[in-house]
């Protein structure tokens, strides 16, 4: 009902887990009355006198904190443990504030003119005749949960801006690692500034990044029969506000299917594929997260109580990509062209006993319902191996676009030199776009390049002398070389434009740290705590001050608060 929602009094923190205090109006008792006479008396109290219903049931906090105000029930806190587990099952809210869409954000490779919160998209507005319509508008309240002006797809398909695309090839010469399909690795946490190259079972073929052809700029586009490939697929959560998926994990499957077929319809490569029993194979490329109880049994449960272990984690931030890579062989015998179609699917995995279709025949979930969530197609055409690509150069419409998510989700997965690669393409092309050079600056930085770095901050520099991001990468540069007090100096220049990012807040209490300056580091890092009270990292930060400082109680304080919140993560700087 509305009450659920709009009689909330307070909210208690960004904390999730239904941390909402609600309250009864003193008209409840007309309101909710079993009486058609006492409901009639306050409908008409109601039109003479709005007011009261108003103040009551539209707080200031539910239009100005909407973020927070959803909370409470869209974030299952990692606090919530069980043998020192923690459970992460759904975090909209802090996945959507640490993202470009709660405002400018120094990790984020997208920059938008206007702050979109959750009602922007979720409850969006729509013609209305009631009485306290203003403009004729009211919110939606129908909660759709995927919205995309763009969509044009069936009923069956869901409206979710994300896109996916075959975004480019690459001879391989190389043997397919063994582990190269197994299930993708553990992203843990899901940050996207977190640039740190994890150890995990699966491995990208290595390439020479000039060998590489993204169809989306070529005349015409092939492959050589009897050749190895690599094929990079693109998926892009550019308009999505939170991580995708966003839904609780456990009870939604999501992957990616790729199959390549020849034009005699023969399969080459089938990847995602259901088997005889409805299950999707191993070696699928899935999104969400995987918990398996003491058991090993994977759980489908919201609450995830019951919790042993998280099998995998694996969502894309806001505004992000990722890049999956496989590697097929072109049959010798193969015809002249072969079509490659990737599709995102997802299903609902808690579905009813009683729904005979709901589960195999050996007692498993099945994922026959599967719904479309984005598809694409690309045709190659297949020469022989002494034929030659035709590189000639187009500017079709959105390449650009894509090329420049292509390399984001290169970036993430930590492929520096492909990224590279493809940014200094970007920057050929559009020299004038500052984000070109930025991405450069960040993808010089992680690779420790120092001087390729600062070639790309003095051409952003030209592009715009006064742009807050470019002062942040300068001062980070500047932590690079060691010139901390001058990197210090920016970052608190440039605060009040970040007041509530916490990378960029964590990155100033990080440099104070470095420079011995603890106490001014500890007033940093509680500025993080202020906005993100939950934030394991920086509560392992404030531990280690309070160490230094031998303060022993505020150590004995931060070290229940720390070991409450860890994920069995090793702690590690965010940079």
């Amino acid at each position: 009902s509305c009450s659920t929602c709009h009689s909330t009094k307070r909210i208690i923190g960004t904390f999730g887990n239904g941390g909402y205090v609600v309250m009864r109006p003193d008209f409840y008792g007309l309101a909710s009355s079993n009486k058609d006479r006492g409901r009639a008396l306050y409908a008409a109290m109601l039109h003479l006198e709005p007011q009261p219903h108003k103040e009551f049931f539209l707080k200031p906090f539910m239009r100005d904190q909407t973020g927070a105000f959803c909370s409470p029930c869209h974030k299952l806190n990692p606090g919530m443990t069980r043998e020192g587990v923690a459970i992460d099952m759904m975090n909209l809210y802090d996945s959507w504030q640490q993202g470009p869409y709660a405002g400018e954000r120094v990790a984020a490779f997208k920059r938008i003119n206007e702050k979109k919160d959750c009602a922007s998209c979720h409850m969006p507005l729509i013609p209305s005749d009631d009485p306290a319509a203003i403009d004729g508008k009211v919110h939606d309240h129908t909660f759709r949960k995927m919205i995309s002006e763009s969509h044009t797809g069936e009923e069956e398909n869901y409206l979710i801006p994300v896109t996916v695309q075959v975004m480019a090839y690459a001879p391989y010469s190389g043997r397919v690692p063994v582990s190269l399909h197994d299930i993708n690795p553990d992203f843990i946490p899901v940050d996207e500034f977190d640039t740190t190259v994890r150890d995990t079972t699966w491995q990208v073929p290595e390439i020479v990044p000039q060998s590489v052809r993204i169809p989306s700029r070529m005349r015409a586009a092939t492959i050589a029969r009897g050749q190895d490939v690599r094929l990079d697929v693109l998926v892009s959560t550019d308009e999505i506000g939170h991580w995708f998926p966003g839904d609780i994990s456990p009870r939604t499957k999501t992957w990616l299917e790729l199959k390549i077929e020849d034009e005699q319809g023969r399969t080459v490569y089938h990847s995602g594929e259901l088997d005889d029993f409805g299950r999707v194979d191993a070696g699928a490329w899935f999104w969400g997260s995987e918990i398996i109880d003491e058991r090993g049994k994977i759980l489908r449960r919201a609450h995830g109580l019951g919790g042993s272990e998280v099998a995998y984690r694996h969502k894309i931030p806001p505004g992000s990509a990722d890049v999956i890579t496989h590697v097929f062989s072109v049959p010798e015998n193969s015809g002249d062209s072969l079509r490659i179609t990737a599709t995102i699917f997802r299903c609902d995995l808690l579905t009813s006993k009683a729904d005979p279709e709901s589960t195999n025949g050996k007692r498993e979930h099945t994922e026959k319902k599967k719904i479309i969530v984005a598809r694409n197609e690309l045709n190659l055409k297949v020469v022989d191996s002494t034929a030659s690509d035709v590189l000639e150069e187009v500017r079709k419409p959105g390449a650009e676009k894509d090329l420049r998510m292509y390399g984001v989700g290169l970036f993430r997965r930590g492929e520096y030199r492909l990224a590279l690669h493809v940014y200094q393409l970007l920057a050929e092309k559009s020299p004038e776009d500052v984000r070109h050079w930025l991405g450069l600056l960040r993808i010089n930085l992680a690779l420790g390049d120092v001087p390729a770095a600062e070639r790309a901050l003095q051409r952003a520099r030209t592009l715009q002398p006064e742009n807050v991001l470019i002062d942040f990468w300068h001062a980070m540069l500047l932590k690079k070389q060691g010139k901390l007090e001058a990197a210090v100096e920016i970052f608190d220049d440039i605060e009040e434009h970040f007041s509530d990012d916490r990378i960029f807040l964590r990155q100033y209490a990080l440099t104070l740290f470095d420079m011995g300056r603890i106490k001014k580091a500890v007033e940093q890092f509680r500025k993080v705590i202020a906005v993100a009270p939950d934030d394991v990292q920086t509560h392992y930060n404030l531990r280690e001050c309070y160490k230094i400082l031998g303060k022993d109680e505020l150590l004995k304080e931060e070290e229940n608060i720390y070991n409450r919140l860890q994920d069995r993560i090793p702690p590690k700087s965010a940079y």
